[in-house]
């Protein structure tokens, strides 16, 4: 496999990884709006099923891109074998991955994720535990 190959399948994770991310935040939006708005409070029993529920889906979520970005980072150091060979000495494309590289762009990219999805999972977990109900927060004759 060529630099060329290896720089376009890890571009197509890096871009996997994105439309993932895209999809995790719009989940949580549309999530962050039902336990808000909901009417009543969540019974004990929903909110446990909701704990677990949710749990499983930030999980899965997290290694998926976990496993995703280590996939294009490993990649990248595939491709950059090919930095002294004759066909691309000088590559600017590949320097620039030697450098993004040294710079700890594969543990940079790691902590993103991580802390993505910690921020969210413990937004998420809190508001289930929290929630009230709209008309637990509207204070009657306000509405």
């Amino acid at each position: 496999m060529s630099a060329y190959e290896l720089i376009d399948l890890a571009t197509g994770v890096n871009t996997r990884i994105d439309v993932q991310l895209g999809i995790f935040v719009t989940v949580h939006l549309a999530l962050f709006g039902g336990i808000i708005y909901i009417d009543r409070p969540l019974r004990s029993l929903e909110k446990v099923f909701a704990v677990f529920v949710y749990s499983g889906f930030a999980g899965v979520n997290y290694l998926m891109m976990a496993h995703q970005a280590a996939l294009a980072n490993a990649m990248y150091g595939e491709a950059l074998k090919y930095l002294n060979d004759p066909c691309c000495s000088g590559n600017q494309v590949l320097m620039l991955i030697q450098a993004e590289m040294a710079a700890g762009r594969a543990k940079y990219m790691q902590q993103i994720i991580a802390m993505l999805h910690s921020f969210f999972y413990t937004a998420v977990v809190l508001s289930i535990i929290f929630d009230r109900g709209m008309r637990a927060k509207i204070k009657p004759g306000t509405a």
